[in-house]
């Protein structure tokens, strides 16, 4: 093999090499980001299944303040109703509680719809980061086969350049041995016939 012929065949591995180390690179980021990304999501689960706990008592709590909110709304209506029969700080006190639930039911309702909010959001994030998740393992897997496939036809690339190279200097030899032929059968005839004419 000639030298040229053994700088181009060194190049073009050399080529294949760094290809494969790229892929190789690009293939162990995608995993750490797909790694990453099923961390998140096992993160985000337990995170929504404590929130959807906290959902859950928020709406029993505004169950819980709108029963009392009501009892509170009725005592106001039979206090009023018979206001001679109650006394002036009866009504302060009924007014005053009833006041007091009221506020506390709308914090806990202003709790819940941020609650339900923030678990539609995460339940959002969960779906995209699975997604991701998803997308990055398939990529990793995809780019394994692929890297399996070019290591393989490394092999088979080299084989097939040494072929090549074998081929052309089989063709070199049958050129130099035809060249070598031409110029015999030139010098015969030179000293032969064309010397006798």
């Amino acid at each position: 093999m000639s030298d040229a012929n053994l700088l181009s065949t060194a190049k073009v591995e050399a080529v294949l090499r760094s290809t494969l180390k790229a892929l190789a690179d690009g293939k162990s980021q995608m995993y750490d980001l797909a790694e990453n990304a099923r961390q998140e999501c096992d993160r985000l689960k337990v995170e929504l299944e404590q929130l959807k706990v906290d959902v859950n008592h928020a709406i029993r709590t505004v169950e819980i303040l709108e029963k009392q909110f009501q009892r509170a709304r009725n005592q106001l209506y039979q206090i009023s109703r018979d206001y001679e029969q109650h006394s002036e700080r009866e009504h302060a006190a009924v007014y005053k509680e009833a006041e007091s639930i009221r506020e506390s039911l709308a914090v806990a309702q202003e709790r819940e719809r941020n609650l339900r909010r923030h678990r539609q959001g995460l339940e959002l994030s969960l779906s995209r980061m699975e997604d991701i998740a998803t997308k990055a393992e398939r990529f990793v897997s995809q780019v394994g086969v692929a890297l399996s496939f070019l290591e393989g036809n490394i092999i088979d690339v080299n084989g097939e350049l040494e072929s090549v190279n074998a081929r052309y200097q089989v063709g070199q030899g049958i050129l130099k041995g035809q060249e070598d032929e031409r110029k015999r059968l030139a010098r015969e005839m030179h000293d032969g016939p064309v010397q006798d004419m």
